[in-house]
């Protein structure tokens, strides 16, 4: 009977480990997360130092259960890994914390060997939302997307994806000052870098029409006075021209015509004349190759019947 249990006793000390790693990786972690249960989540990524806040719980759910759980490990080699770490808070009042890197999954439990696949999938939709925060759904070129997320989640820094994006925005053509336009309206390489040619093309014109018009809005404003006042060598004022008080800005556009100059068109207070000022800020590339960049200026003001 003494030998029959210690058969037994040595039995299961040898299948311990196997009758473990199956009650564990059978049944994952994540397998009991359920949506109506999440109060908040927050996301935290390298390289950026506020959280993202996630809203979409049954998204997340999904995405939190693709999640697959290898084995236990205690040796961990991070090195030019991309992390995420999440907090998520329960209605009861309980927290939970996970981090995820492209081969490690740490839970409350320990940190284990995760499968490659589904933990990248799950870094990707991090990256996307803390990179982007927007819908870029019908806006994005989607290998470009993948380009940038992959950086990310190879362990790039914001700084050096940003740079990244740059570097390949300048050498792809894309002018430097439209590059600061950009900046300037809140827009980083990374955003732009991504976008598909149309969304591009509005973006651009929409971006530059508003840098036009802050630009040139004094420089137009001034050859108008000029105009109204008698001060200008003009003498193409039409006899009936009646002037407005003051130049409403509102629904005025400047727009760039085929020989590269930016115009503004001004009504008349009886909206029966257009008053076009154009602008002229043109680079010139001399036979040096030296580079002539003269300060915008009036280029001409011509009247037009409606």
């Amino acid at each position: 009977m003494k030998k029959f249990v210690k058969v037994i006793a040595v039995l299961l000390l040898i299948s311990a480990p196997f009758l473990y790693n199956n009650l564990l990786f059978d049944r994952q972690p994540f397998d009991d997360l359920k949506t109506g249960e999440i109060e908040k989540v927050y996301l935290f990524t390298d390289g950026k130092s506020e959280h993202h806040e996630v809203f979409d719980y049954s998204e997340f759910t999904d995405r939190v259960k693709d999640l697959e759980l290898i084995k236990r490990t205690r040796t961990v080699n991070e090195e030019h890994q991309g992390t995420v770490c999440i907090t998520i808070y329960y209605r009861d009042g309980s927290e939970e914390r996970i981090s995820v890197s492209p081969d490690y999954i740490q839970t409350d439990d320990g940190i284990y060997i995760g499968e490659r696949e589904e933990s990248v999938e799950f870094l990707k939709y991090v990256f996307r939302q803390t990179i982007f925060f927007d819908d870029m759904t019908g806006i994005a070129d989607q290998q470009r997307m993948d380009e940038i997320l992959m950086l990310a989640v190879n362990g790039k820094t914001w700084d050096e994806i940003r740079d990244y994006a740059k570097d390949k925005l300048l050498t792809g053509g894309f002018p430097d000052e439209n590059l600061k336009s950009f900046a300037n309206q809140g827009y980083s390489p990374i955003y732009i870098y991504v976008l598909d040619e149309d969304a591009l093309f509005k973006l651009n014109n929409d971006i530059m029409n508003s840098v036009w018009k802050s630009q040139y809005k004094d420089i137009v404003e001034q050859a108008w006075r000029d105009y109204k006042h008698g001060d200008s060598d003009g003498d193409n004022v039409p006899p009936d021209y009646i002037f407005t008080e003051t130049v409403d800005w509102k629904g005025i556009d400047f727009t760039q015509d085929e020989m590269g100059y930016y115009y503004a068109m001004i009504p008349s207070e009886d909206n029966r004349y257009n008053m076009c000022i154009s602008v002229d800020d043109t680079v010139y590339v001399n036979i040096d190759g030296s580079v002539t960049d003269n300060p915008p200026f009036v280029r001409s003001v011509t009247f037009y019947k409606q």
